[in-house]
């Protein structure tokens, strides 16, 4: 299934972190498998719950435009397929990282071209009832402890 590439990342980090000499190492990619991927997984590919959802709303990652667009691609990747991918990527006010244009700046709106799959999300869209917040990156190789 589309799981199958997340899970391949997943086996070669788990292999590197145990052969590496830094015992860190493979204790973070442990946990981060079991509390973040795997159930974002499960949450996402699983037949059992793939009912669950109707749409996936994806919100900034307070780190740089490419963090944000790595979590974007999880989504499109691992979500359902037919299922709108939702973007909120509107500066607050708080951030320390993603910080592109004033206050109320639509960055997704402003790069990207609106598509029947992918597009920015509105003040209706906070109204779905069956949305999945997809808040984390989900590709064990790409978040912050595990890079490099």
């Amino acid at each position: 299934g589309r799981e199958a590439v997340f899970l391949k990342a997943c086996k070669f980090a788990l292999e590197t972190g145990s052969a590496s000499e830094q015992p860190l190492l493979a204790d973070t990619v442990c946990k981060a498998f079991l509390s973040v991927t795997l159930p974002r997984l499960l949450d996402l590919c699983d037949a059992r719950f793939e009912n669950d959802y109707d749409a996936v709303l994806v919100t900034y990652h307070d780190n740089g435009l490419f963090a944000n667009v790595l979590q974007l691609l999880d989504a499109l990747l691992l979500s359902k397929p037919g299922v709108p991918i939702l973007v909120d990527w509107q500066r607050r006010g708080v951030e320390g990282h993603f910080q592109y244009g004033p206050v109320g700046f639509d960055l997704f709106q402003h790069l990207f071209a609106r598509t029947t799959r992918c597009r920015s999300a509105t003040r209706h869209d906070s109204h779905r009832s069956r949305v999945n917040d997809f808040r984390k990156r989900v590709n064990i190789l790409f978040m912050n402890m595990l890079r490099g």
